[in-house]
């Protein structure tokens, strides 16, 4: 069947431990001789880059756009994935033709809410195709999500031999796990639709830990009873404030629309 691989890798940034990396393998069951790899990055917006965010990194100009740009248009032709699926993508226009030259196709949405990031995906246009394309958004923080079917770029018209990646990058709050909940069953469910039974990666930055009623909705199988203390949000989004509402813990279900065969 179709091999997609995927690993999660180490952001390559001066003065930052690197994360784990771990190489995985799915067998979708569908014929195919093909296989693909699949890379998932969250880059790191420009716009949330604040020297004062990265204390450890030096020299303090390694964070501007002029040198992080072109680190991660190499980072990517260096490991040379089959398709990349990026969070906090706000230079696109630079990205775009970086690594159109390099050879890659690509689609970006934009979040909402006037925030300057977005996701995207891109693919290696030698070897595949753009089939169609969906964008989604949960109305919630901005949050956004984007689901694309690729096929051959040698096959017929048929969608023979075609897979859906889909990316998304969930709140980031870890005092608000509900909104992710609702940010992740949405985009989830989305994807199931539009993947209608085919092989489906879904990749994204989740924002949570294992562990997390957020990763066991992803997992699937299981509905998910998600127990919380309602928040107060302040106006400064940016620096999370919020406090406990003078309200009993509240309970939201959470159904799980697809069951993951591997992470």
């Amino acid at each position: 069947g179709t091999k997609l691989k995927y690993r999660i890798l180490p952001r390559k940034m001066s003065g930052l431990p690197p994360l784990p990396v771990r190489a995985l393998r799915w067998r979708a069951p569908h014929p195919s001789p093909s296989s693909y790899s699949v890379m998932c990055w969250n880059m790191l917006a420009q716009c949330y880059t604040r020297s004062e965010y990265f204390p450890s990194v030096s020299p303090k100009s390694a964070l501007k756009w002029k040198h992080r740009g072109p680190a991660i248009v190499a980072e990517v032709q260096r490991l040379a994935p089959d398709v990349v699926a990026l969070q906090e993508v706000d230079n696109w226009d630079f990205m775009s033709s970086e690594l159109g030259s390099a050879g890659y196709d690509g689609v970006r949405k934009g979040k909402t809410g006037g925030k300057k990031d977005g996701v995207a995906v891109l693919w290696k246009r030698a070897l595949l195709r753009l089939a169609e394309s969906e964008e989604v958004e949960t109305d919630i923080k901005g949050g956004v999500g984007l689901l694309v079917r690729l096929e051959p770029a040698s096959a017929a018209s048929d969608g023979g031999g075609s897979f859906v990646v889909a990316t998304t990058h969930l709140f980031w709050n870890p005092q608000l796990e509900v909104l992710k909940l609702r940010q992740a069953e949405l985009c989830l469910r989305r994807a199931a639709a539009f993947a209608r039974g085919g092989p489906l990666v879904f990749c994204g930055d989740l924002n949570s830990m294992p562990g997390s009623d957020v990763l066991a909705l992803c997992e699937g199988g299981v509905a998910v009873r998600h127990t919380f203390t309602p928040m107060r949000e302040g106006d400064d989004e940016e620096s999370g404030a919020c406090e406990p509402e003078a309200a009993p813990p509240a309970v939201e279900t959470f159904e799980p629309p697809l069951r993951l065969h591997s992470a």
